[in-house]
């Protein structure tokens, strides 16, 4: 039975995995999917640096309050090494790139992309590129304060269907 789990575990993790995604991506579409990540502010250099700002602020947070005697010139080193490590990782050994790219292999075909491309290109293209992130942030925003609303009788509903259940 452990060596089925052992060989079940290795088939999932090769199904899933970037590297073994199937087919080669072409230099052409490659092209195209950097010039949409770039577009819509999603290129390896943009999630890097978000990537470095989120990492700094928890590392920061965490360091200050359970090592208080940290100097700053100890924190700039940190901060320089945090950075540099993301920067590796993520740009110069290509990681985000394999993770993302056989994302938009597998939905949209090089004639496809050259359209999006071409369409955010334009003044309604541009609207939406710039529109679009403020828009999910409302969204999510909104789905919170939903999910927050509807919690009180969701449980009410759960706590009587239970006590229903209980009932000879």
């Amino acid at each position: 039975m452990k060596s089925l789990i052992t060989v079940l575990i290795a088939v999932l993790s090769f199904s899933i995995s970037p590297l073994f995604a199937g087919t080669e991506i072409s230099d052409e579409k490659r092209a195209l999917i950097d010039t949409l990540l770039q577009q819509t502010g999603q290129s390896a250099d943009e999630v890097s640096n978000q990537i470095i700002t989120s990492y700094l602020q928890q590392i920061s947070s965490v360091i200050k309050s359970s090592e208080p005697e940290v100097s700053p010139s100890t924190l700039q080193e940190i901060a320089v090494m945090v950075s540099m490590t993301v920067q590796q990782q993520v740009v110069e050994q290509d990681k985000y790139e394999a993770m993302i790219y056989p994302i938009y292999d597998r939905h949209f075909t090089e004639k496809e992309l050259q359209t999006v491309i071409e369409f955010n290109q334009t003044e309604l293209g541009k609207k939406l590129l710039h529109a679009m992130p403020l828009i999910n942030d409302q969204h999510q925003y909104i789905f919170g304060e939903l999910s927050l609303d509807l919690a009180p009788e969701v449980n009410k509903r759960i706590s009587e269907t239970i006590s229903q259940a209980k009932k000879p």
